[in-house]
Order: structure tokens, then sequence, then C-alpha cells
């Protein structure tokens, strides 16, 4: 006996002859059909309800703006779709982190992006299990080193990059760095003059030895040992003005303040990069347990300064060099 909905099915189709038994298979291909390509599934591809987590040590400018870049390509992947993303800030869970650890694992993510040293250092230690990438982290490698199904982008541009930049506008001359005993080595063997503050050595006696080493420029370098206020980088800034040293930053913002220059990742670019890699990875066409690069990067050149400096800035400046004068 052909049921009534199957024969009307069949007359919309010719040649089209259900049974009634054959009608609950026929629905469930359907709603598998609608799982498959919901938005939530595209980060995963394997046909179940998958919503990546995006996990904030706190909300900052390079934060945002890889996450913005990273929606974006989670859209375009969905055909247009909102994605569904769940979206966490640590300093709302202060006190209860094993609580925020219930709540990531109860998303069941099928990936975990981390925005800064302390969410990769939690996500590490708390839920290794869960495939993630670590973001907008200095020295990233120990979060990632190991694990198949993590991998790291560093927010940290070349070195070699930066000294070439510096070189460029300054000239040649002594270029000097402050920098911990671990990374003072490399430093050194690019030819960079090294001091290290220590406990009996503040900040302004250190730099003060460079200063009498002749240095022309200075290299900021991105090193939480050295730098640990956000005073000790304005100080840098305001010392190289007042000595008449070139500056280079590891910021816009720091350019802003009157660092003569600086190279950062492009942190919209950087977040669809992080999306390709993920799929990469995700699909075994890349091994885990490595830290990327950025594939672009922006100059900021502050005008003013070089001004100051007596620096001329260059005729031929590309297209990714902005230069501000605030």
């Amino acid at each position: 006996m052909v049921a009534v909905f199957p024969r009307r099915l069949g007359r919309l189709v010719p040649g089209l002859r259900l049974s009634l038994p054959c009608l609950p298979l026929l629905l469930l291909l359907v709603l598998l059909s609608f799982a498959w390509f919901s938005p939530e599934c595209a980060l995963a591809g394997t046909g179940k309800v998958c919503q990546p987590v995006f996990l904030f040590s706190r909300h900052a400018r390079p934060h945002d703006l890889v996450a913005q870049g990273l929606r974006q390509a989670l859209v375009r992947e969905s055909s247009g779709s909102s994605a569904k993303i769940f979206e966490l800030d640590m300093r709302q869970w202060t006190g209860n982190l094993p609580g925020l650890a219930r709540l990531v694992r109860l998303k069941q993510p099928c990936a975990l992006f981390t925005f800064g040293t302390s969410a990769a250092a939690f996500a590490s230690k708390e839920l290794s299990d869960i495939p993630h990438v670590v973001l907008i982290s200095v020295e990233p490698l120990p979060f990632v080193a190991g694990r198949s199904r993590a991998l790291a982008i560093s927010m940290e541009e070349p070195l070699d990059r930066r000294i070439k930049l510096i070189t460029s506008l300054v000239g040649k001359g002594e270029i000097g760095a402050l920098a911990s005993a671990h990374k003072a080595v490399c430093l050194e063997r690019l030819g960079v003059k090294v001091a290290t503050p220590g406990p009996g050595r503040p900040m302004p006696a250190a730099l003060d030895e460079l200063e009498a080493l002749g240095i022309h420029s200075f290299l900021v370098m991105p090193d939480p040992g050295i730098y640990r206020r956000a005073q000790d980088l304005s100080y840098v800034i305001l010392w190289g003005l007042r000595k008449r040293i070139a500056v280079m930053g590891l910021s816009r913002s720091m350019v802003e303040k009157g660092a003569l220059c600086a190279i950062e990742p492009d942190y919209l670019e950087m977040g669809r990069q992080t999306f390709r890699l993920w799929r990469l990875l995700d699909s075994g066409k890349i091994p885990g347990g490595r830290v990327y690069a950025p594939d672009s990067f922006v100059t900021f050149i502050n005008g003013r300064t070089a001004a100051r400096l007596g620096i001329p800035l260059p005729r031929d400046l590309s297209g990714d060099t902005e230069v501000i004068s605030p």
C-alpha cells in the first residue's frame, strides 16, 4: 500500500514511488543534509555540529583585529551565514578557572583559539586535549611543542627585518637593545650591542651603558622580563628623544607615542591566515607542534620624530608603510 504523501510526491517527481517504510529514511537524509551544510559545521567539515571557542586573555587592539579576520574567514567558509562562535574573556573568570575549563569543555569545541599569553598558558595546561591555536602570544612555542593537534602563530616580526628597517632609516651605526640573557646571544650574533638590567643595574643605568658604547639606534625587544610596565616603554621612548637616539618600537601605539618606527603584523590578515593554517592542520596536511610566522606586516614611521632626529623619510615608501604625524 502506498501512503498518501509518497503518492503526491511521486506525482511531483515522475518515476518516484516510495512506500511508507521509506519515509523515515527520506526524512533522515533530509535532516543530515541540513546538518552537513550548516555554518556551525564549516570549520570541522565532519557533519557534526561544531562551535569554535575564542578565549581572550584580555581585549586589546591586536587581539580584536585578529579575531575579526578569523571571524571573516569563518563566515566566508559558511557561505555568508553567521558562524556561531563562543567567546570568553579570562578576566571575567578570575578566581574560578576550573569553572572556565568546565564551560569550555561543555561547549565541545571543534577548535579553541587563544588570544594572549595567559589564555595560551591556561589552554596548554587545562585544555591540552582540545585542538587549539595559540595567537598573539610572546614566545608561544612552549604552549604547542610536542602537540600534534596544536599550532601557534607568532606576533613577533623577524629580527633581521627589524634591523634592516632601522638601518635603512638611520644609516650605518651601532644598534643597541635591552634584553634578557637568553635573548642577548641572538642579538649579539647580529651585531647588536646588548645590556641587561638587573638587581644592581636598573634600566636607566643599562641605557646609559649603551649610550656610552656610541649607539645610534635602539631596538625595543618583546621581553616581559625587561619591560614589566607600560611606563618602562614610555621611559625608553623619552630617553631616545632626549639623547637623539632612534628608537624602534613594537607597535603602532609606540610610534604614536614618539618611537621612530615599528613593524607589526597585518592583524586582519593574520586572522585569515590562522583559519587557513587550522584547516591544513585539521586535514593532516601540515604537522602540529610548530610556530608559524605571519604572512604580512605593516610598517609605521613617526614623521615628527624623524624630523626631530634629522632623519629624512625615504622617497620610495612601499604601500604597506604608513607615516604617522601625531
